[in-house]
């Protein structure tokens, strides 16, 4: 067996680290795999070879060089090292690239030598070695990984994320246990990387990173100096389950919460943002944050913020309440220990999901049980067959809230579920100086929520282009930046001529300063009493926990 000799300060220094040259890589390798008739085990590989296949063959048919350095470098038991550089943390593609391009062609045809165990065939007696291989590199990253690498990026960012709320379990050892096939921690500062019988390395002092990838596969590199080692391993994915599928919610969980709500209760064993949540189960951003709402007021969730994102996990009672529906009352899967298997390429989830009542789940769509239909939250979204007529009633007559909006993931937003709660009706961008008043925002709605409040957000972009995304990119960027809960429109106009129905019936009321008309900027607030009355509206700058604002809040409640 390989194994490294590594002392506790070079493992307390190592890290995981995300490569696009790594990921495409491992896709290079899953397809000359099936080249070689063995295609991957996970469903979700054979259909991505399916369509990636034929090209593939295609141009190593017209290139019979490079398809003999591609059979010569991935070796039957070691891979030529210049194809495989060690990753380095924030490298893109490109420049990882770079690196198996700029590859001296001496060292590379003494690496073939390597991998092939014997002599370099005639034809790869040649320098251009390097460039073939980075060509073929471009090619596979650019048709099979680029189009898909925002979403294999959110699921090797789950595997990540799990592996290190496990780190923080069960120590080191028990990660790299279950790392991929071959690799363990041996004791005595011995990490086994490979079955392979080749002398111990000692790396104590240098840099270790962990890579995963999406497809089933992995290897190690190393490259001195410097000192820089790296073990790429198949990510498992938050849902994958131990013989490759993804771990099922328990069927009492699924029947109690519905199938799609229960399956993100299963996965916040491990802490997960929004976004990575919508990588592994496949659901939309918006029913993922719907889902995370209701546990959250029912208390079977907690958050916390970790840099930049919000990260979620279950509550003691969200634990518990997993456990029991358990069969046997044990824990659920993914709840001891990390699992392992592999996510399909671009992070596809497997098409077995379906909602409590047997049939295929909608997406956003969770039919609500029976023993939950009267205990509906207020301020959440539900199917429902037509619009409710608010009974709320301006000074002059018009119903602010009493029009149809969309919501912001498609569908209609039914501002009829805000009848008799007080809501503050906030315009919003992602780009402006005035964004982080998210955080207060959506504070706001939570120190309130309970007592029939709501902030209800609108996007729009007509202040400095500031809201330019699409509804999908707007909502991960709510979520995955600031936690935000509170519920979302379509982004509309709330000026001119084109100025939204809603924003007709609230620009006529003045703020304390005497302004009426035209929304000044982002972030300006109107608030909307139990009776259906604007009752104030502030000005963008005013903070979403001004005492004033707050005040005014409180008033509505009584």
């Amino acid at each position: 067996m390989g194994w490294w000799q590594i002392n506790a300060d070079t493992l307390a220094g190592s890290r995981f680290v995300l490569s696009p040259l790594a990921e495409t890589f491992a896709c290079l390798k899953l397809l000359h795999a099936g080249v070689g008739g063995h295609p991957g085990s996970h469903p979700g590989e054979h259909a991505w070879l399916r369509t990636h296949l034929p090209g593939y063959r295609r141009r190593l048919a017209a290139d019979p060089v490079t398809a003999l350095l591609v059979r010569a470098g991935l070796g039957r038991e070691w891979i030529a090292d210049f194809l495989t550089p060690t990753p380095r943390d924030g490298e893109s593609f490109e420049e990882g690239v770079a690196r198996v391009r700029a590859a001296d062609p001496v060292l590379a045809r003494a690496h073939l030598r390597t991998s092939l165990a014997g002599p370099v065939p005639d034809a790869l007696d040649r320098d251009d070695l390097p460039e073939r291989a980075a060509r073929l590199m471009e090619y596979v990253w650019t048709e099979t990984v680029r189009p898909t690498w925002e979403r294999r990026r959110r699921v090797l960012e789950a595997d990540v994320v799990a592996r290190t709320a496990q780190v923080s379990r069960g120590g080191w050892a028990a990660v790299l246990e279950g790392l991929r096939p071959g690799t363990r921690w041996l004791g005595g500062n011995r990490l086994q990387v490979n079955l392979h019988e080749y002398p111990p390395r000692e790396i104590s002092g240098a840099q270790l990173v962990f890579v995963p990838v999406t497809p089933q596969t992995g290897w190690v590199s190393w490259e001195a100096p410097p000192r820089r080692y790296a073990v790429v391993y198949p990510c498992a994915g938050a849902l994958a389950g131990d013989d490759g599928r993804r771990a099922a919610a328990p069927a009492a969980l699924g029947a109690l919460l519905g199938r799609a709500r229960a399956e993100v209760l299963v996965l916040l064993a491990s802490p997960l943002s929004t976004t990575q949540l919508t990588a592994v189960t496949g659901q939309r951003l918006g029913s993922v944050g719907r889902h995370l709402r209701v546990l959250l007021e029912a208390g079977l969730v907690e958050r916390r913020r970790a840099g930049r994102s919000v990260l979620y996990s279950r509550t003691a009672a969200g634990r518990l309440l997993v456990e029991t529906a358990s069969p046997g009352g044990t824990a659920a899967p993914n709840e001891t220990a990390a699992p392992s298997g592999t996510a399909a390429p671009g992070g596809t989830a497997a098409p077995d999901r379906t909602d409590s009542s047997g049939g295929t789940a909608s997406p956003g769509r969770t039919p609500p049980h029976p023993a939950r239909r009267a205990a509906r939250t207020p301020g959440l979204s539900h199917p429902r067959t037509s619009i409710a007529v608010m009974t709320i009633t301006e000074s002059n007559g018009a119903a602010p809230l009493d029009v149809e909006i969309g919501a912001l993931q498609g569908g209609s937003a039914d501002l009829g579920q805000y009848a008799g709660r007080v809501v503050l009706v906030v315009n919003v961008a992602s780009k402006c100086g005035l964004t982080p008043q998210y955080e207060g925002l959506e504070r706001l709605h939570e120190r309130y929520a309970e007592r029939g409040f709501t902030v209800l957000g609108v996007p729009c972009n007509q202040f400095a282009g500031q809201e330019p995304g699409s509804a999908e990119e707007i909502a991960e960027f709510c979520s995955a930046t600031y936690g935000v809960t509170f519920p979302m429109t379509e982004k509309v106009d709330v000026n001119g001529a084109d100025r939204h129905p809603l924003y007709e019936r609230l620009v006529g009321f003045a703020d304390a300063e005497g302004h009426s008309g035209d929304i000044r900027w982002n972030f300006e607030k109107f608030l909307i009493g139990r009776d259906g009355r604007v009752v104030a509206r502030f000005s963008p700058r005013t903070d979403p926990e001004s005492p004033e604002l707050v005040a005014a809040v409180e008033a509505q409640l009584g």
